[in-house]
């Protein structure tokens, strides 16, 4: 599947544009510096990427300070309402204004029920996300996930406006 910027930012209320150099983050490119570092655009400095199996879920929160520093937090939550509850909660407090996740099965669809009113949730297309894969544990995919979302690099599905 072809990756179709305009379309991408047409689905996403952009944030402030940050560059930063990253080391063996993401895989290299043409952009590629000569030194094995390229640079790559960060478009949501305050985001979370979401894993979610059948009973957890796991959140990591990326953050891109002005300086140019990062931080990354991962916490693990239950799939009960009051659980969600607390996940958006927290998500709140470390100010994450766009959350991405994979839309595998149905076990994402509460979790975005409960998000879609504090940020901007992006549903990422799981065909497209395979083909980015190397990664093999549930706190490894939602770190993976943040990554790609924070560099606009997350395909979005198209999700259906509640009725």
């Amino acid at each position: 599947m072809a990756w179709d910027t305009a379309r991408h930012h047409e689905l996403l209320r952009p944030s402030t544009h940050r560059r930063i150099s990253t080391s063996g983050v993401l895989p290299t490119g043409p952009e590629t510096n000569g030194g094995g570092t390229m640079t790559i655009e960060v478009l949501y400095p305050d985001c979370a990427g979401l894993e979610v199996p059948k009973k957890t879920v796991v959140a990591c929160v990326l953050h891109v300070l002005s300086s140019g520093a990062s931080s990354k937090q991962t916490r693990t939550f239950g799939t009960t309402l009051d659980e969600l509850e607390r996940l958006r909660d927290w998500l709140r407090a470390e100010d994450c204004t766009h959350v991405g996740m994979e839309a595998t099965g149905v076990y994402w669809k509460p979790v975005h029920n409960v998000l879609e009113s504090h940020c901007t949730v992006v549903v990422g297309n799981a065909e497209h996300m395979r083909g980015l894969r190397g990664r093999k544990t549930d706190v490894k995919d939602a770190e993976w996930i943040a990554q790609l979302l924070q560099h606009g690099l997350l395909s979005p599905s198209f999700v259906p406006p509640f009725r």
